[in-house]
């Protein structure tokens, strides 16, 4: 696990495909979730089923391809 992640968070970074918002985990602890619940990206439920677990969710900023 990263030496830097702080327990009971996960680092996520947000990306639109085709109009739905899927987190894609960057943190050991994300990718942890992710494949618990069978995935490669999260979603707005599986983010709000972690929150009620108690986690705090970290969404890294990504910036724009094009301006």
């Amino acid at each position: 696990m990263e030496n830097h992640e702080e327990p009971n968070t996960i680092t996520v970074e947000a990306r639109t495909i085709y109009g739905a918002v899927k987190y894609y985990p960057i943190s050991e602890h994300a990718k942890i979730m992710a494949k618990l619940v069978g995935t490669k990206t999260l979603t707005d439920n599986h983010i709000m089923l972690i929150k009620l677990l108690g986690y705090v969710i970290r969404v890294k900023q990504t910036q724009p391809e094009t301006l």
